[in-house]
């Protein structure tokens, strides 16, 4: 994990005005969430906002001037707040990086196919 951090560090402070970063925020509580996510808050309400002690830093001091947007599911697309930025900024490739690739990852990758952007990882 240090190596890949130290990549993205690098991507980052490199090319900071063309970063962006997504953050997890978990609800406060599991009844705010819709679907499966409310039972998953239900079985680990510890992961809630409620339930966590501390909070977690997210980009290492990386955010400015990159940009960051939170999203309480899987994918970043899903608010179209994102999408609405990769249209106006004309990007057409992206990098993705993530700690949980076979849930967060495969998630962003798939929606940002679907809006017509090249996914590299």
């Amino acid at each position: 994990m240090r190596q890949v951090a130290q990549e993205v560090d690098g991507v980052a402070t490199r090319r900071s005005a063309r970063t962006i970063f997504t953050c997890f925020v978990p609800p406060a509580r599991a009844q705010q969430m819709p679907g499966m996510w409310w039972n998953r808050y239900e079985k680990w309400p510890m992961m809630t906002a409620d339930g966590l002690h501390r909070p977690r830093a997210v980009t290492g001091g990386l955010a400015s001037p990159a940009r960051v947007f939170g999203k309480m599911i899987y994918s970043p697309p899903a608010s179209g707040e994102l999408h609405r930025t990769l249209l106006a900024d004309e990007v057409r490739t992206l990098v993705l990086t993530g700690g949980e690739t076979e849930a967060c990852v495969l998630a962003a990758s798939l929606d940002i196919i679907d809006l017509g952007c090249k996914v590299m990882g």
